[in-house]
């Protein structure tokens, strides 16, 4: 994998729970940490998504509290069992990809 820049949000996503080890990061430009937002959907979070569905997972995003936003993966082929389960829950997850976030 591409070296990681010290501890910057690239090495946080990198180390979550399946995060595609083959997931290349050279589509984003990372030399500015202060520009970096993930919760920009256009410019980084639907890129990244649609990278890491070609490799097998999704990118969720879990809405915490009404306001907070986390970012997760989880294996493509769990993602109805993981919509299903938050509907149980009332919880609202997004699985992003390039377009609108899916439900």
């Amino acid at each position: 994998m591409d070296s990681f820049i010290g501890d910057g949000p690239r090495s946080y996503l990198a180390r979550l729970p399946l995060c595609p080890p083959e997931l290349t990061w050279e589509w984003y430009d990372w030399s500015d940490h202060g520009r970096w937002d993930p919760d920009d959907l256009q410019n980084f979070l639907w890129p990244l998504a649609d990278r890491c569905l070609a490799l097998g997972a999704a990118v969720v995003g879990v809405y915490v509290d009404g306001d907070g936003f986390t970012l997760g993966f989880i294996a493509a082929d769990k993602v109805d069992r993981l919509l299903e389960l938050a509907a149980i829950a009332e919880v609202r997850i997004y699985v992003h990809r390039t377009g609108a976030p899916l439900p």
